[in-house]
């Protein structure tokens, strides 16, 4: 474990529209123990021919969801996350479960907030709905880089060490929910714009050379300030054989074996802070030249896709947690077994030999994962949503527990959007008889879908 720690059809013009209204959540007499609500960005201009839509800053989807809470008192956020969608134009679908990524042509995206949340019980009269806020601490950078070169950062740690500072100095008023590390694009080749962490919309094509900077995004819930400082525990999967040359690949442990190195891990080091929230995301794979040695530095602050070559991109996992200032000691809590269980939209049509698999809504897979939590009673640490790349249009065989993946740029790529509970407790699977059933293929053919299309 790398352990960085200090010890984010109606007429009028868009503009002009109000956000569409968000549903309530169900009543406190519906059983649930976890659900998400997305916020994005409002549409200020729908673009044209030459030009793509203009979005709303980051800042306005905490409006949005503020409002919300204010509108749901009865509600209690358990996460919050940014999220990344693929959208066409100015219509923006949080509910697909796939999406694609060109690789010649351009791919715009647009990012808002998904905020996870169950039922607050026993509520004293007169409590106020909750808030959140947000922080953004973007890596310092340690050369200014050139015409034909990208500046170089700060290492991950010391970003930790100096948000820890900020806190310190300045404390944020409340209590943080989770601190994610988000991959943003560094905007100018040539002019250095840089990275503006509140920029809610961007293109990116497969063919051009782009740097990507890790920056940290912390969520909290307003009121009065803990004085924590935070400490990052990442786990990097074990290359399990090298590559035998320039033109081998190595392989890597799968996702769980991972899980298991930061359950240890938890169980050791755990006992007098609090855990924030956990989660998965990709770093590069840097490979020699001339030899094919792989190295994986997961501090790294930054990375580049290559336009004209292959990158490759490993998922390891990163635990957050917080301890008290002030030499405040914490009664010894109960030792805490992290578990993981992933749950993946079902499929609904296999799409024959050249059309592409469809499966169920994201809203659809959420419903099975509420019966599952509810059937197992599991105690919910944090939630995260993940990206599956797929192979020509399916998953490979090892699906969520692949860890290490390839951006090629000759072609463009699918993605299918997963969900990642994370557990304190050890779990049985529930009786199949329990859950809801999976989908019956057979009640759908490939021209319900129109997904004959040849990719």
């Amino acid at each position: 474990a790398t352990v960085a720690d200090g010890a984010a059809d109606t007429e009028g013009s868009p503009s002009s529209q109000p956000p569409p209204p968000y549903p309530g959540p169900p009543g406190l007499g519906d059983h649930f123990k976890l659900k998400h609500m997305d916020f994005m960005p409002t549409c200020l201009d729908e673009g044209g021919f030459l030009s793509h839509p203009k979005y709303d800053r980051f800042d306005g989807c905490i409006e949005l969801a503020n409002q919300w809470l204010i509108e749901n008192p009865q509600v209690e956020v358990k996460s919050c996350e940014s999220l990344e969608v693929r959208a066409k134009g100015s219509k923006v679908n949080t509910d697909q479960a796939t999406h694609y990524e060109y690789g010649k042509a351009r791919s715009f995206f647009v990012r808002g907030l998904r905020v996870w949340y169950g039922p607050r019980h026993d509520i004293p009269v007169g409590t106020l709905p909750q808030q959140i806020g947000y922080l953004n601490v973007v890596p310092g950078s340690t050369n200014t880089g050139g015409v034909f070169q990208f500046p170089d950062f700060e290492p991950f740690g010391q970003t930790i060490n100096r948000l820890n500072g900020l806190l310190k100095e300045t404390p944020i008023p409340g209590r943080i929910l989770n601190l994610e590390t988000q991959d943003m694009k560094y905007h100018g080749t040539w002019t250095h714009q840089g990275v503006d962490p509140d920029r809610s919309c961007w293109t990116q094509s497969g063919e051009t050379t782009t740097m990507y900077l890790f920056v940290i995004r912390v969520f909290y819930l307003l009121g009065p300030p803990v004085p924590e400082e935070i400490g990052v525990a990442d786990f990097v999967p074990e290359m399990i054989s090298p590559p035998q040359g320039i033109f081998s690949s190595p392989q890597f442990e799968n996702f769980s074996s991972v899980m298991t190195k930061a359950r240890s891990w938890a169980e050791g080091h755990l006992r007098t802070v609090r855990l924030i929230n956990i989660q998965s995301f990709d770093v590069k794979v840097h490979r020699s030249k001339f030899t094919g040695a792989v190295t994986i530095d997961s501090q790294r602050a930054s990375h580049i896709e290559h336009g004209k070559h292959t990158t490759a991109f490993i998922r390891i996992i990163r635990l957050v947690y917080g301890r008290l200032r002030g030499g405040t000691i914490l009664p010894p809590p109960l030792p805490m077994v992290l578990s993981v269980k992933t749950f993946v939209p079902a499929i609904l049509c296999r799409g024959g030999s050249w059309g592409i698999p469809q499966y169920e809504s994201l809203r659809d897979t959420v419903r099975r994962a509420q019966v599952w939590l509810s059937l197992t009673g599991v105690n919910v640490v944090s939630a995260e949503t993940i990206s599956i790349r797929m192979h020509y249009g399916r998953i490979s065989d090892e699906g969520a527990e692949t860890t290490l993946t390839y951006h090629r740029t000759d072609h463009g790529s699918y993605f299918l959007t997963a969900f990642r509970i994370y557990i304190d407790g050890v779990y049985e699977e529930p009786s199949p008889d329990l859950l809801p059933p999976p989908p019956d293929e057979s009640e759908f053919s490939v021209d319900d879908f129109g997904c004959c299309s040849v990719m």
